[in-house]
C-alpha cells in the first residue's frame, strides 16, 4: 500500500511538470540544434566542420551534442512541434519524479518539488534537458551503492550517453560520483576509481577528449555578458531565494547524514548564482534534499490526504504561472524568410543573435548565416560585436568588413533599427511582429524595393508619435495609410501593423474604426503588453480615463513579468500625463520619476517632468 501512495503523489507531480512544459517553441537556439539534427540523419555522419554561418565557414565544429539533436529532429520529424514539446515534457517531468524519489518519495518531496516546478519556469527544447533526467537518475543509483557489477557498469554507461547527450555536461556526474568518497570514506577509493572510470567513460563519443576542451572554452568564455542564459543570479530577493535559504538551513541540519548530496547542492548551488541557466538543476536538487531533511525530522503516514495536498499544490503550481500555451510556434521570422525567397533576394545577409538559429533551420543552406546561438565558435569579441550591432559606430565596423546585402532584425521592444532608418543607403522592405527586412540600394535589390519599400513607416519605434505630423498632411495620409494596410495583409503575424493602423484612423478622426483592430490584437496576443498599451491610449483619447488606467496597469503587469524595462517607462509616462490631464501634479510627477527611474534617458517623461517642473515655478 505504501508504494500505491508513492504513485498517488508522484502522478499529480509528473502531470504539472508535463503540463508546465507544453508551451510554444519559442527558444530561437531550438533550430539550429534541430537543423544539426537533421543533416546528422540525412547524411549519417557528425558535422566536423561549421556549415552554417560564412562568418566562420570551415573551421572545426565540436558538435557535442550531436545525440540530442538526433533526437529532436526525429521527434520533429515525426509530429512537428507537438511531438518535439511532448518529447521535452516527457524528459523533464521524468527528471522531476526521479528527484521526487531521491526526496524519499513522501509529502515534503512532493510539495517542494511543485514549487519548484513553478519556479524554475519551463525548459526549452535545447540538449540541457537531459541534464536533470540524469542527475536525477545517477543519484538514485548512487543510493544502492556499488557492491554489485551491474551497478558500476550502468553507472558507466550513463557517463558515456551523458556525454554523448550534452558533452562535457557529464562532468556534472564524475563530481556527483567523487562526492561519495568524502561521505564514504571507508569506500573512498572504490569511489575514485569509478569517478575516474566515469571522466573515461566520458570520452567514448565522436570527439573523444575534445569535449573537455569544449567545455572549458564555453565556461570561461569572455562574452558571456552579453548572453542571458549566462548572467549572473544578481539578487536573492525573488522568486529563487527561498531555494538558496532551503538548500542552505536543509544542509545545516543534515550535513552529517548527507555529506555528499550537501556538497552537491552547494555546488549548484554556486553553479546557479554564477549563471542563471543552471537554477531550475539547482532547485530540484535543493528540494530532494530538503525533503529528505524534513522526512527524518517530521515523517508522516502516507495516506490518500497527504496524496491529495499533493494533487492541490500541482493544481496550484499550475494555475500560479502563467504561461503561453498552444503547440505552435512564437514570433520567429518566418515570413520574413519566405519574402526574401519569392523576392529573389541573394548576397550576404546580417542577422541579429536570437535570428540565426531559425534562419539556419528555414534557409539552409542557400542563405549562411552571420551569427547563431552558438559562442565559443564565433569568439568573444564578434559575439560583442553582433550583439550590440546597432551602435553607429559598431554597425559602420561590421558593414565595412563583411559588406551586408541585406539584414534581417528582431522586431524587439528597443529601437535598434535606428541605424538602419537613418541611413540613406538602406530602406525597409518587409516587417511583422518578429522580424524587420532592410535592403541596400544597390542595384540588385532595386527592383525588389521599387515594390516593396516602405518609404514613411518605422515600425521598430516604440511610439508610433512620429505619424502624427505625417498624417495630418493630406497629401502624405493615403500614402501611409496605403503602406500600413499592406504591412496587415502580408503577415498574420503583424499586431504591430493592426495597432498602428487603429493610432492612424483615431488621429484621422476615425476612431471607432480603430476599436476592433486593438480588441483584437488584444485577443491574439493577451502575453505581450503592446497591444494592451494602445488599447489603452484609445481609452485616454477617447476620454475614458478609468479603462485607460485599467489597461495601462494590466500592461504594467506583463511588461514587469517579462523584465520589460523599456515598456514599464513607456506605460508610467503615459499614466503620468494621463494624472496630470485630471490636474493630479504630484501624481503626475512621481509618475514621471518613475519612468525615468527605470530608463534615465527616456525622453518623453524627461521632457513631461521639465515642463511640469516649469509651469510649478510661474
Amino acid at each position: 500500500m505504501r508504494k500505491d501512495w508513492r504513485l498517488a503523489l508522484g502522478a499529480p507531480l509528473f502531470a504539472a511538470v508535463f503540463y508546465l512544459n507544453i508551451f510554444p517553441v519559442s527558444d530561437p537556439d531550438t533550430w539550429w540544434h534541430l537543423k544539426t539534427g537533421d543533416l546528422i540523419l540525412k547524411a549519417f555522419s557528425i558535422p566536423r566542420t561549421d556549415p552554417f554561418s560564412y562568418t566562420i565557414a570551415g573551421r572545426p565544429w565540436v558538435s557535442f551534442e550531436w545525440l540530442s539533436q538526433t533526437f529532436f529532429a526525429a521527434a520533429f520529424a515525426a509530429g512537428g512541434a507537438a511531438c518535439l514539446m511532448g518529447l521535452k515534457a516527457l524528459v523533464i517531468g521524468a527528471a522531476c519524479v526521479l528527484f521526487f524519489r531521491l526526496g524519499r518519495a513522501g509529502l515534503w518531496a512532493g510539495l517542494l518539488l511543485c514549487g519548484a516546478a513553478w519556479s524554475s519556469g519551463s525548459y526549452t527544447e535545447r540538449p540541457h534537458i537531459f541534464d536533470p533526467l540524469l542527475l536525477g537518475l545517477l543519484l538514485n543509483w548512487l543510493e544502492d551503492g556499488i557492491a554489485q557489477r551491474r551497478q558500476v557498469v550502468r553507472i558507466l554507461a550513463l557517463h558515456a550517453l551523458w556525454a554523448n547527450l550534452h558533452g562535457g555536461a557529464a562532468l556534472l556526474g564524475v563530481f556527483a560520483v567523487g562526492l561519495k568518497a568524502a561521505a564514504d570514506r571507508r569506500s573512498a577509493a572504490a569511489w575514485l576509481k569509478l569517478a575516474l572510470g566515469c571522466a573515461a567513460a566520458m570520452a567514448l563519443n565522436p570527439h573523444g577528449a575534445r569535449i573537455f576542451s569544449q567545455l572549458f572554452q564555453t565556461l570561461t568564455f569572455p562574452g558571456r555578458e552579453s548572453i542571458v542564459e549566462w548572467q549572473p543570479l544578481g539578487s536573492l530577493m525573488n522568486r529563487h531565494g527561498p531555494f538558496f535559504a532551503l538548500a542552505l538551513a536543509a544542509a545545516c541540519a543534515s550535513w552529517r547524514e548527507e555529506l555528499a548530496l550537501c556538497l552537491l547542492g552547494a555546488a549548484l548551488g554556486c553553479m546557479a548564482a554564477w549563471a542563471v541557466r543552471y537554477l531550475p538543476l539547482f532547485e530540484f536538487s535543493a528540494c530532494a534534499l530538503a525533503a529528505r531533511a524534513l522526512e527524518r525530522r517530521l515523517p508522516g503516514h502516507l495516506d490518500w490526504r497527504r496524496a491529495c495536498v499533493v494533487f492541490a499544490a500541482a493544481i496550484l503550481a499550475i494555475s500560479a504561472r502563467e504561461l503561453p500555451r498552444g503547440v505552435g510556434l512564437r514570433d520567429f521570422p518566418e515570413s520574413a524568410a519566405a519574402l526574401l525567397d519569392r523576392a529573389g533576394v541573394g548576397g550576404r545577409m546580417f542577422n541579429e543573435y536570437n535570428l540565426g538559429g531559425y534562419l539556419i533551420w528555414k534557409c539552409f543552406p542557400r542563405r549562411p548565416v552571420f551569427i547563431d546561438g552558438r559562442n565559443a565558435e564565433y569568439g568573444a569579441d564578434f559575439v560583442r560585436a553582433a550583439v550590440h550591432w546597432y551602435e553607429p559606430t559598431t554597425w559602420a565596423a561590421l558593414d565595412s568588413r563583411w559588406h551586408f546585402d541585406y539584414a534581417v532584425i528582431e522586431n524587439a521592444q528597443a529601437y535598434r533599427a535606428q541605424v538602419l532608418d537613418g541611413s540613406p543607403d538602406w530602406a525597409l522592405a518587409f516587417w511583422d511582429d518578429a522580424s524587420l527586412v532592410y535592403l541596400r540600394r544597390e542595384p540588385a535589390n532595386a527592383a525588389t524595393l521599387s515594390r516593396a519599400e516602405y518609404k514613411w513607416l518605422k515600425p521598430n519605434q516604440l511610439s508610433y508619435g512620429y505619424l502624427a505630423p505625417l498624417l495630418k498632411d493630406g497629401k502624405k495620409a493615403p500614402g501611409i495609410m496605403a503602406e500600413i494596410e499592406r504591412a496587415v495583409s502580408e503577415s498574420a503575424q503583424n499586431d504591430n501593423a493592426r495597432l498602428m493602423r487603429a493610432y492612424a484612423l483615431e488621429l484621422l478622426g476615425r476612431g471607432r474604426e480603430a476599436l476592433p483592430d486593438l480588441e483584437a490584437a488584444v485577443r491574439r496576443s493577451p502575453r505581450k503588453p503592446g497591444p494592451l498599451i494602445s488599447l489603452a491610449w484609445w481609452y485616454a483619447s477617447n476620454g475614458d480615463a478609468p479603462s485607460a488606467r485599467g489597461s495601462y496597469q494590466g500592461a504594467l503587469a506583463l511588461a514587469r513579468s517579462q523584465g520589460d524595462a523599456l515598456s514599464q517607462a513607456y506605460i508610467y509616462d503615459n499614466l503620468g500625463v494621463l494624472e496630470g490631464r485630471e490636474g493630479k501634479i504630484s501624481d503626475s510627477e512621481r509618475l514621471f520619476r518613475k519612468s525615468l527611474s527605470l530608463r534615465p534617458d527616456y525622453e518623453p517623461a524627461l521632457s513631461h517632468l521639465r515642463r511640469l517642473e516649469s509651469a510649478s515655478h510661474r
